[in-house]
């Protein structure tokens, strides 16, 4: 496991919250939905749900092509 792994899937669950937030936020000022974002990023929007709820963990992976999908810097939603 990469070290950028770790950050992530060891977030507490106030940050894993506030990425969360953070995402759903700049979906919505992108006039994106849940099914466009997942479907951009390829994950399912149950999937997606529960990473804006904070309820999961998101890969590394999976928040870097979140942020390019949005098309945004990564500490716009990076809660650190």
């Amino acid at each position: 496991m990469s070290n950028e792994q770790c950050i992530i899937r060891f977030m507490t669950d106030s940050s894993r919250r506030k990425l969360g937030k953070n995402i759903h936020k700049e979906r919505k000022e992108k006039g994106l939905t849940q099914a466009q974002l997942a479907l951009k990023i390829g994950i399912s929007v149950n999937h997606l749900s529960k990473i804006e709820r904070g309820v999961v963990n998101p890969t590394v992976d999976l928040v870097e092509l979140i942020i390019k999908a949005l098309s945004i810097h990564s500490s716009t939603i990076l809660p650190y």
